[in-house]
């Protein structure tokens, strides 16, 4: 069944650049994140993904994930990803807070894609060390589900993100894992038996010999995206009686 389209204040655009992201200011806890809005085509938008890039204080930030901006929107017409750099906090800081100040960026930011964006189903995308914080986040917001890359599930990896856990093994929305098969932090096996004991409707990919560092390089983007892409249609088949789909 279509809804009919809610009245909402239109996003403040800060640039638009031909064959380029729409750019927007969104207001978080943490101060104004510059938000790139990647689309392909004129198609009303029916899902929005909010990517979550790897951890800035280990390398991550905004370019991480600019590749699958690129690529699902051409993939999936009427697909808009949202790609932006977040505020980290500290090593340490940010390992003894839980990452609440990245969590409630990520919050943040989904609750201004689901207002200015209110007819399209809402989904999250977290890449390595970003994947835990897009966990923790699934649950507090409007968010259909979540796609995670080399979500760091290891033993040592545990050390700085083992309390986002239990967040994502609890969520009853679909979610989707996606793995090298020689990742250095968390093994095929590991996956498996996680993904097994998460609750809801899930799913897996592995890589064939590809590590954890490889996986976040462009050469896989269109590779990761088709996946993605694959699962997403699959699990959100569209609706052509619709101009647009809701959570």
């Amino acid at each position: 069944m279509c809804e009919n389209p809610e009245t909402v204040e239109t996003p403040r655009l800060v640039r638009r650049m031909p064959s380029q992201p729409s750019e927007y200011s969104v207001a978080t806890s943490a101060g104004a994140l510059l938000v790139h809005a990647w689309v392909a085509s004129t198609t009303p938008p029916n899902m929005v993904i909010v990517t979550v890039h790897p951890w800035a204080p280990l390398g991550g930030g905004e370019h991480n994930t600019v590749g699958y901006g690129k690529a699902l929107p051409e993939q999936i017409p009427g697909t808009v990803v949202l790609t932006f750099n977040m505020r980290s906090s500290s090593m340490v800081w940010g390992v003894l807070s839980g990452h609440r100040s990245e969590v409630a960026q990520v919050k943040a930011v989904c609750e201004w894609a689901q207002k200015t964006w209110s007819n399209a189903r809402l989904l999250l995308l977290g890449s390595s060390a970003g994947a835990p914080v897009a966990g923790s986040a699934l649950d507090a917001t409007a968010a259909a589900g979540a796609i995670f890359i080399g979500y760091t599930f290891g033993r040592l990896s545990s050390i700085a993100f083992g309390s986002h856990f239990g967040g994502v093994l609890r969520s009853t929305k679909p979610k989707f894992f996606l793995m090298g098969e020689n990742d250095e932090f968390t093994s095929p096996t590991v996956l498996q038996a996680k993904v097994a004991s998460s609750k809801g409707k899930n799913a897996m990919h592995i890589f064939p010999d590809v590590g954890h560092f490889e996986l976040e390089r462009s050469d896989f983007d269109e590779e990761l995206s088709s996946v993605i892409a694959q699962w997403l249609t699959k699990t959100w088949p569209v609706d052509t009686s619709c101009s647009s789909a809701s959570g």
